[in-house]
């Protein structure tokens, strides 16, 4: 994340200097009160543990103090966050709706929230998917500049992503693509048609 020019009582270099201290004293609550970006955020992912449990009333989940690796992160994400929220309509849309309420909560002013393209297709398509972000968007972070990015995963059928990325993109919606997951499950050079496809939209 990054510190955001000042809009309020702070000028931009002060609150990069408290942007600063907050972050070498480890200081959540001083993080959260400064204004910033956040140029890539995975939107099943990025919500608060505490936000998506409360209505399930879990209390017994203990976050460690710290992760050692990436893989004790991933593992926890999976045996706290998906074991609840397994990929059932109404559990993605509660993870979505998670990670917009905590870019409110977390002062985020502009957000490029990454989704990825097989869960378009698990909610129906392109129209009520965008029927549904809009509507989390408009709820939870009508504040925020919102620059939503189209992900494709690693592992997928490239072709058949393209076969349905006109449908997609022509809908202007999207501000942005990428490829997330699995960097050796094929070669980069495999999504070139998708690439040149979302440049023809003007995607970066």
């Amino acid at each position: 994340m990054n510190a955001y020019p000042a809009t309020s009582d702070f000028t931009a270099q002060e609150q990069t200097n408290e942007f600063i201290y907050s972050l070498s004293n480890n200081s959540l609550c001083g993080l959260e009160q400064i204004e910033k970006t956040d140029l890539h955020c995975h939107s099943g992912r990025s919500g608060s543990l505490h936000y998506l449990l409360k209505d399930k009333k879990i209390t017994h989940i203990l976050q460690p103090h710290r992760f050692e690796s990436l893989n004790h992160m991933q593992q926890f994400y999976y045996d706290n966050v998906k074991k609840y929220f397994r990929c059932k309509k109404d559990g993605l849309q509660k993870r979505w709706e998670a990670s917009l309420a905590r870019t409110k909560d977390d002062n985020i002013k502009i957000l490029v929230l990454s989704f990825t393209s097989s869960k378009i297709k698990f909610v129906g398509g392109i129209q009520p998917f965008i029927k549904i972000i809009d509507q989390l968007h408009a709820k939870y972070a009508h504040n925020t500049i919102f620059l939503p990015e189209l992900s494709f995963e690693r592992t997928c059928n490239i072709d058949l992503e393209f076969e349905f990325l006109d449908e997609i993109l022509e809908q202007n919606w999207f501000k942005s693509i990428d490829i997330c997951n699995d960097e050796f499950a094929q070669p980069i050079e495999r999504f070139k048609k998708i690439f040149t496809k979302a440049k023809e939209y003007s995607l970066r």
